[in-house]
């Protein structure tokens, strides 16, 4: 008798390994889209922060968040962490402004509070 594996064999351990690494990257993926959502949350709540500062200084709100607030950001306005999507700032007139970002998850709770 020969001893060894049988081709049987070795593909039912291949399977059982792909299937572990698909759940594995699934629960990465799930991961890193849960830090770029709580980021979001972040830089909405800095920039909302810093808006406030803004229109206490000025009496009104900014129409440029680039221009009017770069020395509060010395890096330069927080960017959205996928560069396809971009954070949405749009005053309305001097009394508020809506700041929006598009999140990962289905779950969108974590911007519905009023920053």
């Amino acid at each position: 008798m020969r001893k060894g594996f049988t081709v049987i064999e070795i593909l039912v351990v291949v399977a059982i390994i792909g299937i572990l690494a698909s759940v594995v990257l699934f629960g990465v993926d799930s991961t890193k889209r849960k830090a770029r959502d709580a980021r979001r949350a972040a830089d909405l709540s800095q920039m909302a922060q810093v808006i406030e500062i803004y229109n206490n200084d000025n009496g009104e709100y900014t129409s440029d968040l680039n221009a009017d607030l770069s020395q509060s950001f010395p890096q330069g306005v927080p960017n959205d962490p996928v560069p396809a999507k971009a954070y949405n700032y749009v005053p309305d007139g001097s009394q508020c402004y809506v700041g929006r970002a598009e999140v990962d998850r289905d779950n969108r709770s974590i911007l519905d509070r009023d920053l």
